[in-house]
């Protein structure tokens, strides 16, 4: 079962990846001029803290895979532990504790995003959720 979750992992990063490609090639609208200064700000610290957390959960997630007492068999071949030497196996409760520590701050960011959307949606009617839809 926790090979399935390192491989949830390798699709995170690579979904991550893909995501900042697509955000580089397609960037953005500008933000409203309604927008205070500061929630300008708090917007782009939020987005960027998502990202950030999309390659730390992951990363932090094989450095506890390459660090457990228990073998997590890769592909059916070989373990995590063989698989990342350069990740170490030791310090498993810190690895752990990062990595569960930084799935904490990414669950409660998005619940401030979809609050925050929420609001400018329903409350203020600024139609910003209109914005992060793709074109047309």
């Amino acid at each position: 079962m926790l090979s399935y979750h390192v491989l949830g992992g390798f699709g995170v990063i690579l979904i991550t990846i893909l995501r900042i490609s697509w955000r580089i090639s397609h960037p953005p609208p500008t933000l409203p001029d309604s927008l205070a200064y500061l929630q300008k700000v708090a917007i782009n610290i939020v987005h960027m803290s998502f990202y950030v957390l999309l390659f730390v959960v992951p990363i932090s997630g094989l450095l506890v895979a390459a660090a457990h007492e228990v073998p997590i068999i890769l592909y059916g071949q070989t373990s995590a532990q063989n698989f990342f030497p350069f990740f170490g196996n030791n310090e498993f409760t810190l690895k752990r504790y990062i990595h569960s520590q930084s799935i904490y701050t990414l669950l409660a960011l998005k619940k401030g995003h979809i609050s925050a959307v929420s609001i400018h949606q329903f409350w203020l009617k600024d139609k910003t959720l209109r914005r992060m839809l793709p074109d047309k």
